[in-house]
């Protein structure tokens, strides 16, 4: 150590350690793209892929209209365009790569128009390959470019030497997203290569982006029963330190209303950590799946209450012109119907009442079997998720630290904090953690902390009773 002589300082560690919260609404969304029509999209199937704005996602993915076939080009479209949201994570399980997904399409002596042939919507650009009549090998670049037009084919257009052409051969492949099946979004681990595909890849969104999720959808999939419940499942325990995700899935919008709540229930969506929603919403002649917009609609909801979900997603408005069948046949729900059969049965709806079009229903899909206020409210649910996450985000750091006094005080004292911050506006009043040493294994390493707080339950009804009292009439004129 240098010699010292005067008067020195230095910046000490705060008593009080920063919190880390938890992104309320970050939203991982599981299905498929045409990642052959991006710029990057080479390489991007079963991989996570974070964009945060609608260009970088059309860029790694790829888009296309046809959400019907690329389920993941109705989420970018609706969360950066509709809801203006970003920050979502997306998980393409087509493979341009696996031969069972793309076929082997052909075309001989091709007429040539105006220097163009046109192939399909779903030709992967680079698979194609063009000749003369005589079978001379064509150049990209050189001889030809591709691009897409406004229907969304493929176009081959010669320049050069080879503009004066009359007639080509084409060889290419073409993408079949008709094949994949609900086996391939819940994916596995590839016997292959050992790596995890579809689902399997929530558990590395942590350590790539640091992103905790929040929500899981996955839109024209997880009407299916087999989907869902490995959605519910992924919820529950991530990385085996982040709890209680929200999984929102689609009740098929195949059946009349009446009809909703007993398919609900022989197809088990009635699970804890599900919120159930039927039917198709429609805007602007696109029609959606409901998860899509209410994993936008809460991620809008959170944003104007600091990011924290403590405000139901239930009266809100979303950004619908109509609600449909499958078939498109128009749904126009009764507050009586949307009540009595929809919401009744822990079945998130869509109603245009007073407010205009807006999501209502406050329950998770457990309910009503289930009876426990923590897990039955959407909200309860949500704040219970999100305090629970922030705590490993905030206190890993004391992982390995001695079990000492200081250090318990100071997540106590931490914590606390947080807590008197956000009361009452998100938590009722009187919220506290203290450590429990009774609780406790000390010889051990083990420390027990316990945390109690009561995130506000949202007035589902509002009642007024109305009396006539003719006392006031007679004072006033007497």
């Amino acid at each position: 150590m240098a010699f010292r002589h005067g008067v020195y300082w230095d910046v000490l560690p705060t008593a009080i350690s920063a919190t880390v919260t938890a992104d309320s609404a970050f939203t991982i969304a599981f299905g498929t793209a045409p990642n052959f029509k991006g710029i990057e999209g080479a390489g991007k199937a079963n991989k996570i892929v974070y964009a945060a704005t609608y260009a970088e996602a059309v860029a790694q993915l790829g888009y296309s209209n046809d959400w019907e076939s690329w389920t993941l080009c109705e989420i970018m479209y609706n969360h950066f365009s509709n809801y203006g949201v970003g920050g979502i994570a997306f998980v393409n399980v087509f493979n341009m790569d696996d031969p069972e997904m793309v076929e082997e399409k052909s075309l001989e002596d091709a007429p040539v128009i105006a220097n163009r042939v046109i192939l399909t919507a779903n030709a992967l650009p680079l698979t194609v390959e063009v000749t003369k009549d005589d079978d001379t090998p064509l150049e990209i670049e050189k001889d030809f470019v591709l691009s897409w037009d406004k229907s969304e084919s493929l176009v081959i257009t010669l320049i050069g030497d080879a503009a004066t052409e009359t007639a080509v051969n084409v060889l290419w492949k073409d993408a079949l997203p008709n094949v994949i099946e609900s086996a391939d979004v819940i994916g596995g681990i590839d016997v292959n290569t050992g790596e995890p595909t579809g689902m399997e890849l929530i558990s590395q969104l942590f350590p790539k982006f640091r992103k905790v999720a929040a929500i899981i959808i996955a839109p024209g999939w997880s009407q299916d029963p087999a989907v869902a419940a490995v959605m519910n499942a992924k919820a529950d325990l991530i990385n085996g330190v982040f709890m209680q995700a929200t999984a929102i899935v689609d009740i098929p919008a195949t059946m009349k209303y009446s009809e909703v709540a007993e398919w609900k229930n022989q197809n088990n969506y009635v699970l804890e950590h599900q919120i159930s929603c039927w039917p198709r919403l429609t805007l602007g002649g696109f029609k959606y799946y409901f998860s899509t917009h209410l994993s936008a609609l809460l991620a809008v909801v959170d944003r104007n209450r600091d990011n924290i979900p403590s405000q139901s997603p239930s009266n809100q408005n979303l950004r619908m012109d109509g609600a449909c069948l499958d078939d498109d046949t128009p749904v126009n729900l009764g507050l009586d119907q949307a009540n009595d059969m929809l919401n009744a049965n822990g079945i998130v709806t869509a109603l245009n009442f007073a407010r205009g079009w807006t999501a209502w229903g406050n329950h998770m899909s457990c309910y009503p079997g289930e009876t426990d206020p923590a897990k039955i409210w959407i909200v309860m649910h949500r704040m219970n998720a999100w305090k629970g996450n922030s705590l490993p985000l905030t206190y890993w750091a004391k992982v390995d630290l001695p079990l000492s006094p200081m250090i318990i005080d100071n997540i106590v004292d931490t914590e606390n904090m947080q807590l008197n911050g956000i009361a009452p506006f998100h938590i009722a009043p009187g919220a506290s953690l203290v450590y429990v040493p009774e609780k406790s294994n000390l010889i051990n390493g083990k420390a027990f902390f316990h945390l109690r707080w009561c995130p506000y339950p949202p007035m589902q009804e509002i009642l007024f009773g109305i009396e006539v009292d003719f006392m006031q009439m007679l004072a006033a004129v007497a």
